[in-house]
């Protein structure tokens, strides 16, 4: 995988997410637009908790590729 794919695919996960942390009213839309760790705590939430859905159906994980250069 190409960087520019991991990013791609990050985007698409962390926008998905984001959607339905909104949409479902699992968070505040104000405080999560505006509070960077609030933001970040509920993402990871979110996919510890989809994750273990995931594995329980036999579905893959959730995951974000690390983009960072060495």
């Amino acid at each position: 995988m190409t960087k520019e794919q991991a990013i791609q695919h990050n985007k698409a996960v962390i926008e998905n997410i984001i959607e339905s942390l909104i949409e479902n009213h699992y968070v505040d839309p104000i405080k999560f637009m505006l509070d960077h760790n609030y933001a970040i705590g509920m993402i990871s939430i979110y996919m510890d908790a989809a994750n273990i859905a995931r594995e329980m159906m036999g579905m893959p994980q959730l995951v974000i590729y690390d983009i960072e250069e060495d």
